[in-house]
């Protein structure tokens, strides 16, 4: 089972960082009710309004992957175009503070280049955007989440979207892994995850054990 997110109130929240600096990758799979944006899984800063690493989605783009400084500017790199309804794989690459790649369905159509460090990054939430406030709540469902602390390749990411599930990919690299079947569980890094709100469980996407 994945987890239902209803987009005004309902996140996971986990109150530690399993990365905290450049090179990491974020990866999960969602599927949105309604043609809108959202956070998917944001590495945040608790104390600051806007540093973030995060994987979203939007109204007129599939994927896009940010870093934003605690001054607000961000790199943004966007992959793909507006789908509703069905799963799709989303990723986000953030190789250094000028290279940062989103992956749709395995595909990367987009590159930021601006040279953007997010600091203090101490949380990661998935559904919504925690930093000391929180926002961006998404609108569906969200499953399989992973982070390593490493660039995975586009081969690597292009075998997620396919079904691979994360511990099957550069395993020894691989910091967060919340299948989100049912049980709320980080079964790689043994972090808490605080179900915010009571969201449900929600059918899983078909991946590979």
């Amino acid at each position: 089972m994945a987890y239902d997110f209803n987009g005004t109130n309902q996140y996971l929240n986990i109150s530690s960082a399993p990365v905290t600096a450049f090179s990491y990758t974020i990866a999960c799979w969602a599927r949105k009710d309604l043609n809108t944006g959202g956070i998917l899984v944001n590495l945040g800063n608790s104390t600051n309004a806007n540093a973030c690493a995060i994987i979203s989605t939007g109204p007129g783009e599939l994927v896009a992957a940010s870093t934003i400084n605690t001054a607000g500017s961000n790199n943004t790199a966007v992959s793909g175009s507006a789908i509703t309804g069905v799963w799709f794989h989303a990723a986000g690459v953030f190789n250094s503070s000028v290279v940062t790649l989103a992956f749709a369905n395995g595909v990367s159509a987009g590159t930021g280049t601006n040279d953007i460090t997010p600091t203090g990054l101490n949380c990661l939430s998935i559904g919504a955007r925690v930093r000391s406030s929180v926002d961006g709540y998404f609108d569906g469902q969200i499953a399989e989440v992973g982070i390593w602390n490493v660039v995975l390749t586009a081969a690597e990411i292009a075998s997620l979207a396919k079904g691979v599930t994360c511990d099957k990919v550069r395993p020894q690299s691989l910091r967060f892994y919340a299948p989100l079947i049912r049980d709320l569980q980080d079964v790689k890094g043994g972090l808490t995850i605080t179900n915010t709100n009571s969201a449900t469980v929600y059918d899983h996407p078909r991946v590979y054990k």
